[in-house]
């Protein structure tokens, strides 16, 4: 996993907490509605991370599998690899 990435993954949870947390109070076995972030919130975090990071990170049938920041994280990491469908 980058760590370029879940740094950019804890500052876009971190932002839209309505701050409850910082980046670095961010575990990855937190859970992403621990956070805050109700599902319409979620889906603009998944846009602001993919946008941050600039390349597509997360497909749709993924997304109901997202329970906690290390699913996010793993599921950059996965999509940084080369020959990923995203």
């Amino acid at each position: 996993m980058q760590d370029t990435d879940q740094t950019v993954i804890r500052q876009v949870l971190a932002a839209n907490s309505a701050g409850r947390f910082t980046p670095d109070a961010i575990d990855l076995h937190m859970r992403v509605k621990d956070l805050g972030i109700d599902s319409l919130k979620f889906i603009l975090v998944v846009l602001a991370i993919e946008d941050e990071l600039g390349r597509k990170v997360f497909e749709v049938g993924n997304l109901a599998r997202i329970e906690t920041v290390g699913d996010l994280c793993r599921l950059a990491a996965d999509a940084a690899q080369p020959g990923s469908a995203s």
